[in-house]
Parts: C-alpha cells; structure tokens; sequence
C-alpha cells in the first residue's frame, strides 16, 4: 500500500509516555506535527521545538476543533489510564466524549487516518488467549474499562457508518523512558529501583515498551487497511519477576515480599470507601487486583505477520528504562 498524503499531524496525550514517543517518531519521519495540550507553557519546556501547540483539553469541543483544522492524520493516544477517580465519572468525560469530538472533527475535517489508540481491556480478556476478534461483554468492568468499550464502540460505528479512516491501536501495560513523573507500569519499575515499594502483589501483567508502541502506531497509520485493530504485546511478567530483573540490574533494589491474597482483597474492600469520603486514591484498588489476576493472555501475532512490527525485549527495554531515572 503505498505512503499517504500526511501534510500535518494532530496528536493528543503528546506529552503522555505514549504520545510523546510517538511524536518523537514521527518527527524522525519529517512530519509535521501539531498537538492538542492543556499547557502551553509547560508543554513548550518538553516537546520538541519544531512542535505546533494548540491549547485545549478533551473535554472542550472547541478547542478540538481548533486543532483539527487543516489536519490530514491523526492520533489520539490522549485519554485518562488511572484506574480510579473519586468521581469516575470523569473517565466518559475523557476517554469517551473526548474520543467522540475527535472522531466528529476529523470527519468534518476529512482526514486521511485516525490512528485510536484503545487498550487490550476492549477485548475477552477471560480467554486463555485472546485476540482482536473476541469483545469484552462490558460484565463486571471498572469506569475505565467502560468508558474505553464505549470509545471504542464510537470509533467503530464510525468506521462502518460515517467513512471514518480510522485503525485502533491496543497496547498493554506501556513502559519505558519518560519525560514527565513516571506513571504507570514505569512508576513501578521506578519505585521498585528505589525501594519504595513494601510488598509486591501476587499476579502480573503483558508489557510493551513505549518506544515500540509508537512504532507501531506509525506503521499502522502508513501501511495498515483501514477499519483494523491490532494488539500491542510483548511478554507476560509478574511483578516479582519484575522485581527480580532490576534487582539483577541494581543490586541495591530489593525484591520486596509477596502479600497474601487475602489481605490485598481487605485492603481493596476497606480502602475504596474510605477513599471516596477523603478523596485520597487507595492503596490498592479493587480493578488493581482484577487486572494482576486476570488468566487472559494476550495474542499479539497479527501485527507482527501483516505489518512486520517488532519489539525490543523487556531486558534491554527494562535496563534503557533504568538508565533514564539516573
């Protein structure tokens, strides 16, 4: 399939540990990019200075719209991954109505590709292995997995109904060297090496290093049909496992201990509704402990076989991870 016409990029979530590995990557590609931020000023101190800032949120239409003028391809990797809010209603507000003012706008404005970038919880995840054909029933989910099936549920519907050139991108836990306070699956790989964490949880979790995502995420936009999804994996660890190669990196990291399941589930039931009256986050929240459990693993073979992606293994990708928090 040949190149696109890509004259000018939006992206959002630019300065997320996603986002801006993909703009660093498209900008190696000579693209012209603009991105949707909701700080001018701090966003100019981050990214690149060839970048176009247009100030805005997810929540604002207008300010959408603004940035989607003139714009040939986009990807939206903005959104909320946190598993917990006081209010968790804020999660539709971003991960699904953002998502619907975007797919509004781009349509208006014509674009050439909406690159989505979803996650892995759209999908089964109580098959042993899955893939981009099983559907998450929705049963059982948290505000976050709700409000990304339903995203995902506007993307596809605009795709079949409206022409919307869109191809939905489902990375699992992204890791990986970051320009902000590290989130996320990095967090843990960083207050591990700091030895800020007590105790592990039983369970784990697939990764995917950042930069790979952000591969993929181009390669999808040059080369991928249209209308496709495609899952974003590398291997599966558990969080001792995890604990154990940096304490093989940083011997002075320690491999903190195991918590029985029973006390994690207690901690999970007590603290939610002690944090809904003090707005503190909990400990461990209830979706935590469901997501380290979870038996599904993740098939992701199908963009390596169409599109030819590779992946940087979690030990070089865990050691470049490192690197950066000196």
């Amino acid at each position: 399939m040949a190149n696109i016409d890509t004259n000018l990029t939006l992206i959002t979530g630019a300065t997320g540990n996603l986002g801006y590995s993909i703009v660093k990557e498209l900008i190696k590609n000579n693209r012209k990019v603009r991105c949707l931020v909701r700080n001018i000023d701090k966003s100019r101190r981050i990214l690149p200075a060839s970048v176009e800032l247009v100030q805005g949120d997810l929540t604002d239409e207008k300010s959408i719209q603004k940035a989607m003028e003139g714009v040939k391809s986009v990807f939206h990797a903005g959104g909320l991954p946190e598993q917990w809010f006081k209010d968790d209603s804020i999660f539709e507000k971003v991960n699904t109505m953002g998502t619907k003012y975007l797919i509004e706008s781009a349509l208006k404005e014509n674009v050439s590709r909406f690159i989505y970038t979803s996650t892995q919880d759209v999908f089964d995840l109580t098959k042993e292995v899955f893939d981009e054909s099983t559907k998450n029933t929705g049963i059982n989910c948290s505000a976050y997995e709700r409000s990304k099936i339903l995203a995902q549920e506007l993307v596809d519907k605009a795709v079949m109904e409206e022409g919307l050139p869109a191809i939905s991108m489902h990375p699992v836990a992204i890791y990986g060297p970051c320009i902000l306070k590290p989130t996320g699956m990095t967090r843990l790989i960083y207050e591990l090496m700091n030895n800020k964490i007590p105790v592990l949880l039983k369970g784990g979790f697939p990764v995917v290093y950042n930069e790979d995502a952000a591969k993929a995420h181009v390669l999808a936009e040059q080369k991928s049909p249209i209308g496709e999804k495609y899952i974003l994996t590398d291997e599966y660890y558990t969080l001792k496992e995890i604990a154990v190669k940096i304490n093989q990196i940083y011997p002075s990291a320690k491999i903190p201990k195991l918590m029985p399941d029973v006390i994690a589930t207690l901690i999970a039931s007590v603290g939610e509704p002690v944090s809904k009256l003090t707005g503190k986050p909990p400990l461990i929240t209830k979706s935590e402990l469901k997501v380290l459990k979870r038996e599904g693993r993740p098939n992701g073979m199908k963009i390596r076989k169409k599109l030819g992606w590779k992946t940087t293994s979690f030990d070089l990708g865990l050691k470049q991870t490192l690197k950066s928090f000196d």
